[in-house]
């Protein structure tokens, strides 16, 4: 069970590893690697989402980008994408409000790069 797994409810596609339903919205794991040259999607590893983040882990900069750029590339508001968990660590866990199981399944597939590289999001 690599990056699918059982369907979601509703018959929607297939749950990824990294999304589960929480309370308050959808929580999303993240293993971070900050200090990048630009943030970006770099695909699955294990049950996150691998994202290079353009900050450093300095002073919470890392995490302020890290939150702006999962909410740009989700198409969601700043304020609605919120760090809940490792404050401190690279490894993360953000709550997201404003989408579904479903809709954050297929927002998240859409920002996996193809076998080729990463992929930034929201950039115009």
């Amino acid at each position: 069970m690599a990056a699918g797994g059982a369907g979601a409810q509703g018959g929607g596609p297939a749950a990824l590893a990294c999304l589960r339903a929480g309370a308050g919205g959808v929580l999303l794991r993240v293993a971070a690697r900050p200090g990048a040259s630009r943030s970006a999607v770099l695909g699955l590893q294990g049950e996150a989402l691998r994202v290079a983040v353009a900050a450093p882990p300095v002073d919470g900069k890392a995490n302020d980008e890290l939150l702006r750029f999962v909410a740009r590339a989700l198409g969601l508001r700043r304020g609605a994408v919120e760090l809940v968990r490792g404050q401190s660590a690279r490894d993360k866990t953000l709550r997201l409000d404003g989408l579904d199981l479903a809709a954050a399944t297929a927002a998240v597939r859409a920002l996996l790069p193809p076998e080729g590289g990463p992929r930034g999001g929201g950039g115009a």
